[in-house]
């Protein structure tokens, strides 16, 4: 004979649900808020890169040139020696960041604007398949590769592949609907584990409005609102620099046939 829950226990396990619900639907929006400014941060850096990068990799590779040089003019100088080979290295991988990011086709720098149903697809697959709200390490890492999937769909804007996964999804949430009456130590851990990834993500947000790269962006923004765009002003900024490292170099090389 089963063994009856007391009122008290029940009006518990209630309470600790509704709980885990608010949870729920605050560790939503915020996974929400962070793939999109993910997204939007990492097309903007696509669309930095094709307008700026080869002009940084000619001024990192003039830069390295230039210490090169005065290394040479000064053998003695350990200092010099470090930063002419400090500066070979920058150059070397500012050059292939710079190709990685050439290669990529030309609409994958597109602003990333997220329509109402992509974001409402996000939402139901995050709080069907968020791994923070798996019962057991193997679930959570099936949950952690079916997000994976979905972050990248949502960054590409990809609706299609989205509504697929969530079609895939229907029978996993039958059977959540389906599963025994949870127990209030179930609940209990599944409340801590969204607590804990709320003050993660949290971290995760700030981390991102705190970066060198979205105060560029933000400043493109404020640009852009302004009818002047901050890439063409930086490009200015760039010819300038490589015009004035090039006749030191220039300089140099007639100082030091």
């Amino acid at each position: 004979m089963p063994q009856e829950i007391s009122p008290f226990r029940g009006e518990e396990l209630n309470e600790k649900l509704r709980t885990l619900q608010v949870l729920e639907e605050e560790l939503t929006e915020l996974e929400l808020e962070l793939a999109t400014l993910g997204a939007k941060l990492a097309a903007f850096e696509r669309e930095y890169f094709r307008r700026m990068g080869s002009k940084y990799a000619e001024l990192d590779r003039l830069q390295a040139e230039l210490d090169a040089l005065l290394a040479l003019r000064n053998p003695s100088d350990s200092q010099a020696e470090a930063t002419a080979r400090q500066s070979q290295e920058r150059a070397k991988r500012s050059a292939e960041e710079t190709r990685r990011f050439e290669a990529l086709p030309e609409e994958a720098s597109k602003p990333f604007q997220p329509s109402a149903e992509l974001k409402a697809l996000y939402r139901q697959l995050a709080k069907l398949y968020h791994p923070d709200l798996a019962g057991d390490p193997e679930e959570q890492r099936w949950r952690t590769s079916i997000m994976q999937e979905v972050n990248e769909a949502y960054e590409h804007g990809d609706i299609e592949r989205l509504r697929q996964i969530l079609e895939r999804g229907s029978k996993h949430a039958q059977g959540v609907m389906n599963r025994e009456s949870p127990k209030i130590a179930e609940i209990t851990r599944e409340i801590g584990q969204a607590e804990s990834r709320i003050r993660s993500l949290k971290q995760q947000i700030q981390a991102l409005y705190a970066s060198d790269l979205f105060v560029l962006y933000q400043a493109a923004q404020n640009e852009s609102a302004l009818g002047e765009d901050l890439f063409t002003k930086l490009n200015k900024e760039l010819d300038t620099q490589l015009v004035a490292l090039r006749e030191r170099i220039r300089t140099l090389g007639v100082a030091n046939p």
